[in-house]
């Protein structure tokens, strides 16, 4: 049984799923196997895809018939797949250096308490392409809760594709009920992950993840979605870990998306207009957070 399992999960990328694909099969560290799970594209991903049909690294190649409407029931589809201990979801947008399992495979292999490793990303792709040969540079250990007050309350997250996790520190619950996430179930679960466990910073950009229109995470960004999904979360930080963000911190992620969408709505409307409307869905916000989370005793899990 290969050490680690990627999963690639994919809809619509098809622009992308070669480099992608490559950068994955073609990893220096080869004790590993491949499973893609296609959502119901609509593009020609499944032409590309099946050119890798019977390559010795693929293991599954799975279409479904009807799109999900979550890639986190994607990820969690794949990672029920999953026999090996190691996981690493590899977005079908995103690209790896080469030597990504080489790196990060033997911080979990040496440090039994670690729940994931992961390693610095960037989104400039001629920088990424063209990098030199980065000098071995020192790995940054955190505890989990550590590791979530750096990394998750203060809004510093990782991307999906930098991150190689144990099957074993999964928990259960998350992985059922994070599908019910549209943009923000990967924060649920490497918070969950960093429960279980310590977590290693690998500090050279071993991932490239595009920042494009069409992903899911600026869309529900542009359109306001993911701060419903941002209060439930902080319910969950509150129970678990008698921590909340501070008003400035939720401050700082109202007010990004009402820049991004003054801007993009000022340009069919007046300015005064989009303001008032804006303000208005801020303010309906604010009063779903007080009346759901604030004064509740329920715990979300």
């Amino acid at each position: 049984m290969p050490l680690v399992t990627a999963i690639i999960p994919n809809y619509n990328h098809a622009a992308y799923l070669k480099q992608r694909i490559d950068s994955v099969v073609d990893q220096t560290f080869r004790d590993f196997e491949v499973i893609i799970l296609d959502d119901c594209s609509t593009d020609n991903s499944a032409e590309i895809i099946e050119q890798y049909r019977g390559h010795q690294k693929i293991k599954r190649i799975i279409y479904n018939e009807v799109n999900s409407g979550s890639p986190f029931k994607q990820w969690k589809k794949g990672i029920e797949l999953v026999e090996s201990d190691y996981i690493w979801i590899a977005e079908s947008d995103d690209i790896a250096a080469l030597d990504f399992l080489q790196n990060l495979t033997p911080l979990l292999n040496e440090n039994n308490q670690c729940a994931f490793a992961f390693c610095d990303s960037t989104t400039d792709f001629d920088s990424f392409i063209n990098q030199k040969p980065q000098l071995k540079t020192e790995n940054k250990l955190y505890t989990g809760k550590d590791f979530i007050h750096q990394h998750n309350i203060e809004a510093q997250f990782v991307n999906a594709s930098c991150v190689v996790f144990r099957k074993d520190k999964i928990n259960q619950q998350v992985l059922s009920d994070f599908v019910d996430f549209r943009s923000s179930g990967d924060w649920l679960f490497w918070t969950s992950l960093a429960l279980k466990g310590n977590v290693i910073r690998h500090q050279q950009t071993l991932n490239f993840y595009r920042r494009h229109e069409t992903s899911v995470s600026d869309i529900a960004y542009k359109t306001g979605k993911y701060l419903p999904e941002s209060f439930r979360l902080m319910q969950y930080f509150k129970t678990n870990l008698n921590v909340y963000p501070s008003g400035p911190q939720i401050k700082k992620w109202a007010s990004a998306w009402a820049r991004n969408t003054l801007q993009s709505t000022a340009k069919t409307q007046s300015l005064v207009k989009a303001a008032f409307s804006l303000s208005k869905t801020l303010l309906l916000y604010y009063i779903y957070y007080l009346a759901k989370y604030k004064f509740s005793k329920s715990k979300l899990y």
